[in-house]
């Protein structure tokens, strides 16, 4: 499967399920009191539906490290992604 194969296939699956979304909630670090991921874990388990990560004074090798450590570590199941 090449590249836009993939990103076809992504937005498929992701607008399927993006249409029963509710509550869609979007962090930044800079305009959150918590730690990033202390405040995702409060918006999921608040009910949010679906969650952006947004870091723009982030790297790209930090932004996916703190993303991966959330995804590894998560206690509720997400439609969006799977192990």
């Amino acid at each position: 499967m090449n590249y836009q194969q993939v990103t076809r296939a992504t937005k498929q699956k992701f607008s399927n399920n993006f249409s029963t979304v509710r509550l869609y909630v979007i962090i930044s670090s800079n305009l959150s009191r918590k730690p990033a991921l202390e405040t995702l874990e409060d918006v999921i388990q608040g009910g949010a539906d679906a969650v952006q990560l947004r870091e723009k004074t982030m790297s790209d090798s930090e932004f996916l490290v703190m993303a991966k450590e959330k995804k590894d570590n998560r206690t509720i199941e997400n439609p969006f992604y799977s192990k």
